[in-house]
């Protein structure tokens, strides 16, 4: 199998075969991106990649107790994360590093939280 990616700049011929790249071209994931040209000459489009979906439910269960007319009781508990799914943010744009579009952290983890007010 071949690959072949030619673009001229500057009179120079930038030509790739299955990732070797003359003139310092890296390839990455969203497409080409040239070392040596002006960063705004870029191959790689703006905004190309993309970071994964995130999932994330969050619950709040209330009970009020009443003790008389005026008073009472009331209980919460606020659950976040409740599935404790990692969702991965902040991804290293940095293309020439080896950890390149791997994520930097992960969101929340699952987080519980009770409260109570007294009224009266």
């Amino acid at each position: 199998m071949r690959i072949n990616v030619r673009k001229t700049w500057a009179g120079a011929v930038v030509a790739g075969m299955l990732g070797a790249v003359s003139l310092g071209a890296i390839q990455t994931p969203y497409g080409w991106l040239l070392a040596d040209r002006p960063y705004d000459a870029v191959m790689v489009a703006r905004n190309a990649g993309r970071e994964p979906w995130t999932a994330r439910l969050d619950v709040r269960v209330l009970r009020s107790f009443r003790f008389s007319t005026t008073g009472g009781v009331t209980v919460a508990a606020n659950i976040e994360n409740v599935l404790n799914r990692a969702n991965y943010e902040g991804f290293n744009g940095v293309v020439t590093s080896s950890s390149f579009d791997q994520p930097k952290r992960a969101g929340t983890p699952r987080r519980i939280s009770l409260a109570a007010s007294v009224s009266f």
